[in-house]
């Protein structure tokens, strides 16, 4: 069987969770038996292929093709140039030859790529890793006031963009969803996202829910660091040793993960650390491990950046970080925040602490409660309420001992087998045994 990935983005390029989710699959892939070949092709800009051709190989890898496309216009999706996109399409589909192309998103790349790969008489499983067929807000099913949203409508969307007449609502929602109707099969990595998509009128036959398998890489570091802890249990393990050296005597640390944007969340908690009374603010420190601060507009950089000044006694800015790297970050810290506003999907940085064993604090909307039982793997905050946040953080300090359950190598084999539920998709969608 030969598989070809499409993603809008390489994560060695673009540090965002769902290009990272789309590449681990494709690691897990190739090391599979019964996979003849798989390829993992990512959206590009005409630089990063570095030649004036449509698609180069990334780093001469040779599964690894960047392609250049045409803009997408927004917020309609649909390609610029179709028939340039097309020509690049059929040279890709042409070179892979595959059998099943798993797209991961259609963000870059525009809605007419699932119309092409339809009409090359290909079969198609699509990822769904936010809300973007559901709403124009960037996907994020959050009013363009800061409210959450709970269910799309034309009249509803009016309201966030008034320019926008509610007719073309109507009639960007019947667009969406015929383009989405070129795919077989979709996969929703939480049930919470596939629950709405079912609200919005996806066909329940025609999407199940498979968790993003987390890199191998990631997932073999992660045993190594539970058997070497249990190699060294009653006698100090060197890694926790180091933690508590860089925490200092009675902190406990508090770790930020992922993008720094508007929907993350980042603000949330560090409004919450100013909200703290001294006596928990000298006893907890808190590390941001944040990319794209410079991709957003200077309104919201000028805030962060403010923010974080203020807090600069109990919070550090390490920057962007390696994802290879995620766990030996991680193991320093006691806890890790998840703050996101927007009802997130599936966040990876909550499958990598966990495989830690380490506690999370995330908002209490979305794939994130759904994920982390309260008062069992961490604790739930109301979304976007930074005094909640804090009032959490007194209570962890408060009662600073945690026992997190989590078995390194149980989670570990339900990767093995959210890989195992991806290739039996495919075989199935060959079979023509789905909707």
């Amino acid at each position: 069987m030969n598989i070809l990935i499409m993603s809008h983005g390489h994560p060695d390029l673009s540090a965002g969770g769902a290009e990272r989710a789309a590449y681990s699959l494709f690691e897990h892939l190739r090391t599979t038996p019964g996979i003849n070949r798989v390829v993992f092709a990512s959206r590009a800009l005409p630089d990063q292929v570095g030649h004036s051709a449509s698609m180069g190989l990334f780093r001469g890898r040779p599964d690894e093709p960047l392609v250049s496309v045409p803009m997408a216009d927004w917020p309609s999706l649909m390609s610029c140039d179709y028939d340039s996109l097309r020509r690049t399409v059929e040279d890709l589909v042409g070179w892979v030859r595959p059998d099943v192309v798993h797209v991961h998103h259609f963000a870059f790349w525009s809605l007419d790529l699932l119309e092409i790969l339809y009409s090359l008489g290909l079969r198609v499983v699509f990822t769904l890793h936010e809300y973007m067929a559901i709403c124009q807000n960037d996907g994020q099913m959050i009013k363009t006031d800061g409210r959450l949203c709970e269910a799309a409508s034309p009249m509803e969307c009016r309201f966030c963009f008034p320019d926008t007449s509610p007719g073309m609502f109507f009639l960007r929602d019947r667009i969406f969803k015929g383009f989405l109707s070129y795919c077989d099969y979709f996969i929703a990595p939480s049930q919470f996202l596939r629950d709405r998509y079912l609200s919005w009128g996806l066909d329940p036959d025609a999407i199940t829910t498979i968790e993003n398998p987390l890199a191998p890489e990631i997932l073999r570091k992660a045993s190594a660091k539970a058997a070497l802890r249990e190699q060294k249990q009653g006698t100090g393990f060197a890694e926790e040793a180091f933690a508590a050296k860089a925490r200092g005597p009675g902190k406990i640390r508090f770790g930020y993960f992922g993008q720094i944007n508007p929907f993350k969340g980042l603000s949330t908690l560090l409004e919450a650390v100013s909200a703290l009374p001294p006596r928990i603010r000298d006893r907890i420190e808190v590390g941001v491990h944040g990319a794209n601060l410079d991709k957003q507009n200077a309104e919201f950089q000028g805030h962060m950046t403010e923010l974080l000044r203020k807090q600069s006694d109990v919070v550090t800015s390490f920057g962007p970080y390696d994802n290879r790297y995620v766990l030996d970050l991680m193991v320093s810290y006691d806890w890790i925040v998840v703050p996101s506003i927007w009802w997130k999907n599936s966040p990876l940085v909550i499958q990598e602490a966990r495989l830690l064993g380490k506690p999370v604090l995330c908002s209490r909307i979305g794939g994130m409660a759904e994920k982390i039982v309260h008062g069992r793997d961490g604790l739930h905050f109301e979304p976007g309420n930074s005094l909640d946040l804090a009032r959490k953080i007194e209570t962890i300090v408060s009662l600073p001992e945690w026992i997190a359950n989590d078995d390194a190598e149980a989670l570990k084999r339900r990767h093995a087998t959210a890989v195992m539920k991806h290739i039996e998709l495919y075989r199935r969608v060959l079979r023509s045994e789905v909707a």
